[in-house]
């Protein structure tokens, strides 16, 4: 069993790592969504990989 100031140590280090992990998630997410809007205006005119990755949807 760990002590107080060990659990202490730990709990601290988990909340750390769950806030960086979800701050990485959020910029990933962000990120993806914005690369994919540019992308999607950038190729309208063209026939890009998201609307043949729709096609497969369907």
């Amino acid at each position: 069993m760990f002590d107080q100031i060990g659990m202490n140590v730990v709990l601290s280090t988990l909340v750390v790592l769950g806030v960086v992990a979800g701050v990485l998630l959020a910029v990933i997410r962000l990120a993806s969504v914005w690369g994919g809007a540019a992308r999607r205006s950038a190729s309208a005119p063209f026939d890009g990989p998201e609307q043949t990755g729709g096609r497969h949807r369907g």
